[in-house]
């Protein structure tokens, strides 16, 4: 869904098709309520680190690297959008 918006917002025609039944077939509806961010305050070698050491070295450590640095602006615009149920960043 945010790389529909995201295309969208740049002028793109976006459509999004789902094989399942309107709100039924995403697990998006069952969100656990965890999302792994690295704050700008944070040590980002030392997460990206630990991150791959649990990982026991078997996760893309590309994509843990991208993770580490871009999910706290992520985080923010669901933010704004009223995606995260909990507040994490201050009130609202």
């Amino acid at each position: 869904m945010l790389s529909a918006i995201k295309c969208k917002q740049l002028g793109k025609d976006v459509v999004l098709v789902d094989k399942g039944y309107i709100s039924r077939s995403s697990t998006a509806q069952f969100p656990s309520g965890n999302i792994s961010i690295s704050f700008p305050e944070d040590d980002k070698d030392l997460q990206i680190r630990d991150t791959i050491e649990r990982g026991e070295y078997l996760n893309d450590q590309q994509w843990v690297k991208i993770q580490m640095n871009e999910t706290y602006d992520l985080a923010l615009e669901l933010e704004r959008w009223g995606e995260i149920a909990e507040n994490y960043f201050g009130e609202k």
